[in-house]
């Protein structure tokens, strides 16, 4: 015994399926409206607070904050871009080994983070940001210049090598472009239309002197396969790609092979 006419059964189905379209349709243009919640979490604890950096002081550049750390009459600079939710604050652990190396750091903060309520931060905010550092660091006539980027930050650091060119990049937990790793995340969509600012590390990375790349093999938030497609299309002929083995996302740091890495690109 049929339980449902013949005509039924197709009427449920296609009542089912304008359910999934207007599902996936939703759901998409929430991903569209709120791209930069979903890529953007901030901590909110202020840039004032960091006992971390005690020697540090706080500028603003068109708006744009940052910590200063000079060390004596270097005239050398790193420029740190921090990961996601992380502060600049949280860079203690690169600013110590700079530092060392006689390097002046400025460690960037970005708009909407560390308790800046006035503004939520979105790729165009922090691209602006990076205009503004690049700007203040050109001022200065520092005569070496050496950029530093993790994660989301590895977006806007190669944003700065465009602008500057400088003689090191240091790249760590990188992508090729952001695109590519949102479609990872999302591949129901097509995403790269759905952006709507995309991040070319491959074009904007390719200015710089020398770089380094550093990723873990199991980094589940940015795949390793992203950052060997950024090394693989490089150009400079001094690049080095370091893979750490059995490492993700936040513990690739934590080896004495990828401190190696960056000491000899240090020196």
């Amino acid at each position: 015994m049929q339980l449902f006419p013949k005509k039924s059964l197709w009427g449920i189905g296609f009542a089912i399926l304008r359910i999934l379209l207007f599902t996936y349709v939703g759901f998409g243009m929430v991903l569209y409206t709120l791209q930069d919640t979903y890529l953007f979490y901030p901590p909110m604890t202020p840039m004032e607070e960091c006992a971390e950096l005690p020697n540090a002081r706080i500028i603003a550049a068109e708006g744009t904050r940052a910590y200063v750390i000079e060390s004596g009459s270097s005239t050398k600079l790193a420029v740190i871009y921090h990961g996601n939710a992380e502060r600049a604050c949280d860079s203690v652990y690169l600013v110590h080994w700079l530092t060392l190396y006689g390097y002046n750091v400025l460690a960037v903060e970005y708009s909407g983070y560390a308790g800046d309520q006035s503004k939520k931060p979105s790729v165009e905010l922090l691209l602006r940001d990076t205009e503004h550092m690049n700007a203040w660091a050109k001022k200065k006539e520092y005569t070496e210049l050496l950029i530093i980027g993790r994660s989301i930050g590895t977006g806007f650091a190669s944003y700065h090598a465009a602008l500057a060119s400088p003689q090191k990049l240091l790249l760590i937990s990188p992508f090729d472009t952001l695109s590519r790793v949102a479609q990872g995340h999302y591949p129901v969509y097509p995403v790269s239309p759905l952006l709507k600012i995309e991040l070319d590390n491959i074009a904007n990375a390719s200015l710089a002197k020398e770089v380094l790349l550093i990723h873990g093999t199991e980094d589940e938030i940015i795949p390793i396969e992203r950052g060997r497609s950024l090394f693989d299309q490089l150009p400079q002929a001094e690049k080095s790609f370091i893979t750490i083995s059995g490492h993700a996302h936040d513990d690739v740091l934590g080896t004495a092979e990828s401190w190696s890495a960056i000491r000899s690109f240090l020196q």
